[in-house]
């Protein structure tokens, strides 16, 4: 009795079956990876959003107090009570604020009062120019605190979490900041300050 060559309908299910469960490996690879590949943008993003954000306020933060270098710059008095970097802390340990005053000589000349905090609602530090809207400028961040001072002299004056504010020293050299993300990790970093502060009265 002679075969017919080919595959039988047992063998085909067989082989289907196999080729199934190798595609439904491989497809269950390639959505791990997918994932894994858009997790790491989005921490890459983080990072550089966060890095982003504290460029700025190392920069603009390193601005207190700055008059200017025109010849008559050094007598220009400061607006309000004059003081030129403010701390605020939080009630209960919420986030710090912080509040600067530095005159702008380049792009739009004038005074400029900038303050950074946290909303707590959508977990982001904001920047808010004046009186006007905060603007988000990192996100997955729910603290920012001023931890330390560090004198001209190289004293460090601590900064407890709540309580009274030490008062900010007028030869301040730099702060010590602490931003702490949704994850838990911290980022601390120091802000140098080249200019004399200002404790009021311009």
């Amino acid at each position: 009795m002679n075969r017919r060559s080919g595959f039988t309908l047992l063998e085909l299910l067989i082989a289907s079956a196999i080729l199934i469960i190798i595609l439904a490996a491989l497809g269950a690879l390639f959505a791990s990876s997918s994932q894994a590949y858009r997790s790491n943008v989005r921490v890459t993003e983080r990072q550089q959003e966060a890095e982003t954000a504290i460029q700025l306020l190392i920069h603009e933060i390193g601005l207190a107090g700055y008059r200017g270098v025109g010849q008559h710059d050094a007598d220009r008095a400061f607006s309000g009570d004059g003081r030129t970097l403010v701390i605020t802390h939080g009630v209960s340990g919420a986030p710090d604020t912080v509040q600067v005053r530095y005159f702008e000589d380049r792009f739009l000349p004038g005074e400029r009062l900038v303050t950074f905090g946290i909303n707590a609602e959508s977990r982001t530090i904001f920047r808010r120019e004046g009186t006007g809207e905060p603007q988000d400028i990192a996100a997955n961040v729910v603290d920012l605190q001023v931890i330390q001072y560090i004198r001209r002299d190289g004293i460090r004056v601590e900064v407890p979490r709540e309580g009274p504010i030490p008062p900010v020293p007028g030869n301040l050299a730099a702060l010590n900041l602490e931003i702490t993300f949704v994850d838990g990790s911290l980022w601390r970093f120091p802000i140098g300050l080249n200019n004399p502060q200002t404790t009021g009265g311009g």
